[in-house]
Formats: C-alpha cells, structure tokens, sequence
C-alpha cells in the first residue's frame, strides 16, 4: 500500500515538472523568433560596445590628464585656497598633529585627489586618482615634517625647492608647481590671520600605473554597471527590435509565397526589389519558381505523351490483336459455312468470346483514363465507386480494407488513386485472378497501401516493365513514398507506403 502511495506521489511529481517545464517553454515561445533573437544581440552588443567605450575613455583621459598644464593650475588654486582652513592646527603649540592628519586623509580619500574650497562635505575630484606612490605631507614654518601619506618621507630637490618657496610665502604659479612627465607636484603656504606663513602643504601627485588604471577603471564600471547595462539595454532593444522588424517582416512575405508554391500555386511572386541578400534570395527564389513552373508544365507534356504511348501500345498488344484474331475467326467461319457449318459456328462462337474479351480491355482502358473527381468525393468514395465497376466489368471479386475515415492532402490522394487504378489495370490485364485485396492502413508517421491477387504471377526481376510499374513507384517517390513489389506462383503483392506530417 505504501509503495503504490509513493509510486503516485512520484508519478505526480513527475507529471508537475513536465507541466512546469510546458509552460516555461510556452512563456519562452515568442523569444525563440529571429525578431527578438536580433533585438537580444543588439543589445548585448550595444552595453558590450559601450561598456568598452567608456573603458577606454576613462583609461587614457587618465593617462593623457597629468600632461594638461592647465590641470595642474586648477590643482594649485585649489590647494590655496584649501589649506588656509590648517592654520589653527598649524598655530597651536604643539601642533594639531590629529587634525593636520585627518586633512591628509581627505585629501587622499580613497584612490583620489579630494582639495577645493568645498571639502570636506564634498570635495573636488582631481584627475579621479592618482598612484599608489604619490605623496602629501605637511610641515610647520621650520620645515618640520608633521604628517604624511608615507612613514619615511625622502625629498627630491624639485619637490625641496617648490617646499621651501612655500615656506618663503612664494605665491607666484611658476614657484610652486612643476609639471612632468609622470607627476604632478604643487606647495602651497599656510597663513595665520597676521598673514605670517605658519607651516606649507606638498602635494605630488603621480600617475597611476597602467595595471592601477586597469584595476579603478574596472571598479568604476562595476559600480555602474546597473545604470549602464539599463540604458544600453534599452537603447539596443529598441534600435534591434525597430531593424529585425523590417526584416522579419520581408521574410514573413518569403514563407507566405513559399507556402503557395508548396500547394501548386506558382501564379504569385516575392515583391522585394532590395539589393541586399534576402532582396538577392527573393529574386533567386522567383526565377527558381519559373523554372519550376516550366519543368511542371513540361512534366505534364511529357506525362501526356507518355500516357499517349502507354494507350497505344495497350491497344495495340491487347484490342488490336483481339480485333484481329476476331476477324481471322471471321473468315473462317466464312469459308467453312456452307462445308462444314459446325465448325464455322465454332469459329463464330469464338469470335464472339474474343469480343467479349475486347470489350473487357477497352472498358478497363476507359475506367483507367477517366478522372475520377477527388475534389467533389473523398479518395474512400472514389475507391468504392472505382473498384465496384471495375469488380461488374472484369467478373473478378475483391476484397476492401479500408479506414472508417480518412483525410489526406489533394496530392497524396491523387498519387494513391492513380496507383491503385495501375495497379488493377495490371490485374485484369496480366494476373488471371479470381480474387484481389485492397487494403489502407493509417499507421505512425503515414499511410500503407496493400494490393494482393491470386494469379499466376511474373518474374519481378526479369519482367521488361512498361509505363505501368514505374509511374506508381514515381508517384509515391515524388512525395517522399516508396513501392516494394512480389511475385510468385501464388499471385502478386504490392505495398506502397507514403509519409504523412503528424500521423502517429
């Protein structure tokens, strides 16, 4: 009992995944079309693309910012006007080391170079950073180091010279900044309210390395990669689903067309004169239809001929030589008639079976060539009403297997038709059968089609074929069929199959 309890509780588990996994693809349909399959690319490529750009931007803004003379004036002006707030630090005795430090700090907060007049409630950002060796420090009137970014501070002569400038009460810009390839070093004098210098602040910035760069500029993109990736997504979903509409669009009108020569209808045409490459296709495609159309129309000359030929040689190898023999009994019966009458009216009586015979032929000739009308009865009616008069008219009894209903397009009910129509031909011709079997089969993936008499047989491999056995093996070849035929002393078999879409 329990195992059975368990057994449901797995089998609906398993019946709910496969309904979830149902309605995940459902929501997914519409994502699987070329229309947003493009407006995805777009957009990946677009945040891609600009993601990049800005990359690159922020790079070598950075590399290229330490050469600007003017970048350096701005920072010289602002460190002026900001030290001025460290003059109570630098006027206490001792010094306000903590809050000379804290200054320092903001100054180089984080990766960056924080001085103006605003700060410290928001600082004005120089450059964006700076590297990892640059250095700040601050010094009292004597020069005294007091703080600095680095515990041992060792002075190059140009950062000496611009420190003792300052310490002077220097204020021209060519006395307290010096710009070089990869730094920027700026001094600037600290005042108390007697304008007496009280202490001096150096900044030297240095440009970050190429790997410091790379590491900022990753960090920055990271923290704003939300409003990017939201912007650039919009901005590429829009631009791909406004472009692929246009293209889906000519390639709907394609499939449209494509689909009304696949039903036979060659009258239409793709109307894309563009010259990109679904213009070049839809022009292809269009001669192609012509040509196609005028193999179709040949096929169907050839195939008038050839039915030509086929009635003339069946009349010539079965009414004509009939006609013949008929006459020749004719003539005896003539010749006999008033020597021996019961001989002639052996002749006569012979004759007259070889009429009868005659008559069989061309009825089964004519029943072969009349169109049965598929497009007013459906292929279970045009059998019934075919196989009955033919069954009256050859005296030979058969036997119908056929499904209650059955619905087949126009085309495989013709092919299906024809073949059988040849197929008994064959029969009342060749076979000297007193039984044939019709049977259709709907099976997975298609239609069976079974013929079977109880005749004498022929030799398939030997036997020189007509017209006859060939046509019905390329009427089911043409739509994807194939014809399997067996012969032997007991009759004949013939099994067609034909592929049909969604049978299963």
């Amino acid at each position: 009992m329990s195992g059975a309890k368990s057994r449901g509780v797995g089998h609906g588990r398993f019946f709910q995944r496969r309904y979830n996994h149902s309605m995940v693809r459902r929501l997914l349909s519409p994502f699987r079309r070329l229309q947003w399959k493009l407006a995805f690319s777009y957009m990946v490529t677009t945040v891609a693309v600009l993601t990049l750009l800005l990359a690159i931007l922020m790079f070598f803004s950075t590399q290229m910012i330490f050469s600007l003379p003017q970048y350096g004036a701005l920072i010289l002006k602002a460190l002026q006007e900001d030290v001025q707030q460290l003059a109570p630090a630098l006027s206490a005795q001792p010094p306000d080391r903590a809050a000379l430090q804290d200054w320092l700090d903001q100054a180089y907060q984080g990766e960056g170079l924080q001085i103006g007049a605003s700060r410290p409630d928001s600082g004005i950002s120089f450059g964006g950073f700076v590297g990892s060796d640059s250095l700040g420090l601050i010094t009292d009137r004597k020069g005294q180091v007091l703080v600095s970014t680095t515990p041992a501070v060792a002075l190059d002569e140009t950062e000496q010279a611009l420190l003792t400038n300052a310490l002077s009460g220097a204020a021209e810009e060519a006395d307290l900044l010096r710009l070089q390839t990869s730094a920027i070093t700026v001094a600037a004098p600290v005042f108390d309210g007697n304008h007496q210098v009280v202490g001096a602040v150096l900044i030297s910035a240095h440009r970050p390395s190429t790997w410091e760069v790379v590491r900022v500029v990753a960090q920055a993109l990271l923290s704003s990669a939300l409003f990017l990736g939201v912007l650039a997504g919009m901005i590429g979903i829009v631009f791909g689903l406004l472009v692929a509409r246009g293209l889906t669009q000519r390639l709907r009108a394609i499939t449209r067309v494509t689909t009304a020569w696949g039903s036979g209808d060659f009258s239409v045409r793709i109307q894309d004169r563009s010259g990109d490459e679904i213009g070049l296709l839809a022009a292809d495609l269009n001669r192609m239809a012509d040509d196609w159309q005028t193999l179709m129309q040949t096929r169907q000359e050839l195939a008038m001929l050839e039915e030509r030929n086929r009635l003339a040689r069946d009349l010539h190898d079965s009414v004509k030589q009939e006609v013949f023999a008929i006459s020749m009994n004719l003539g005896a019966a003539q010749t006999l008639w008033d020597q021996d009458p019961q001989a002639a009216r052996q002749q006569v009586d012979a004759a007259a079976g070889l009429a009868r015979q005659s008559r069989q032929e061309l009825t089964g000739l004519i029943q072969t060539l009349r169109p049965v009308q598929l497009k007013e009865r459906n292929l279970l009616q045009g059998l019934h009403e075919f196989l009955s008069d033919w069954e009256r008219s050859q005296g030979i009894h058969v036997l119908l297997k056929l499904p209650d209903a059955l619905s087949l397009p126009a085309e495989a009910e013709q092919a299906i038709f024809r073949v059988v129509q040849e197929a008994f031909a064959n029969v009342a011709r060749h076979s000297h059968a007193s039984a044939v079997s019709l049977e259709l089969r709907l099976e997975p993936g298609g239609l069976r089609l079974l013929i079977s008499d109880n005749g004498k047989g022929f030799d398939v491999q030997g036997v020189r074929y007509g017209l006859g056995l060939p046509s019905m093996r390329e009427r089911l070849q043409a739509l994807g069929g194939t014809l399997r035929i067996e012969s032997d002393a007991a009759g004949t078999r013939l099994e067609g199959w034909l592929p049909l879409e969604g049978q299963g």
